[in-house]
């Protein structure tokens, strides 16, 4: 066995976790709005198929406000602010150089999970540089948030472990938190799993662009 050696880490996937300062004040000005949405949606949407989807799987703004979602509107607009300025500390920890070039928030939709049965997907955002969530309202028990390595599905073997380390593990989950914002790059699968309990879980995802 050699005696020199010395283990690196190469192309890592990084997640940036922060808990928003003036989050109580933003979920408070956001959730009657979120709530109001949905209630149109209920009343006004007729097509059975995108009903479906709001019953089995999750209402949310990006099947019913395709598009930039809800960035037009001004009750997001503090939001939108804790989403460029944690964007921009999660850029200088990376130590990424933009140029001249800033972020802008491209898409912003609102979920809400209420049902035993309702998750999301595992999926990415092709075309953001950076995606997330921002938790507006959640519970103990309430679906984690699932990251997956993004590089899983270029193995040529699934290898098996003595015990989980940032080293090999393939997937991590979070707790959500309400008033904390998750951010990674876009191309990092992402998924909600099922609740273990009862409750009322509220997300408002996005996406992040510099030009």
């Amino acid at each position: 066995m050699s005696r020199n050696y010395k283990l690196h880490t190469i192309f890592p996937s990084c997640l940036y976790v922060a808990d928003v300062e003036n989050a109580a004040q933003i979920n408070k000005t956001m959730l009657p709005h979120i709530y109001e949405l949905r209630e149109q949606d209920r009343k006004n949407i007729k097509d059975p198929e995108l009903l479906s989807v709001f019953e089995n799987d999750v209402w949310s703004t990006y099947f019913s406000r395709p598009g930039t979602g809800l960035i037009n509107e001004p009750w997001t607009r503090d939001l939108q602010r804790a989403v460029i300025d944690n964007t921009e500390q999660f850029v200088k920890l990376l130590q990424l150089d933009f140029g001249k070039c800033k972020p802008h928030v491209t898409t912003l939709f609102a979920n809400i999970h209420d049902k035993p049965y309702h998750r999301h997907d595992a999926h990415t955002h092709p075309g953001s540089m950076f995606s997330g969530t921002y938790f507006v309202k959640t519970y103990s028990g309430a679906g984690k948030l699932r990251l997956v390595n993004p590089c899983r599905a270029l193995q040529f073997h699934e290898f098996s472990y003595h015990e989980d380390t940032e080293l090999n593990v393939n997937e991590v989950s979070l707790d959500p938190v309400a008033g904390r914002i998750v951010m990674f790059h876009s191309h990092v699968p992402h998924a909600v799993d099922r609740p273990t309990a009862g409750g009322e879980r509220i997300a408002v995802a996005f996406n992040v662009l510099y030009r």
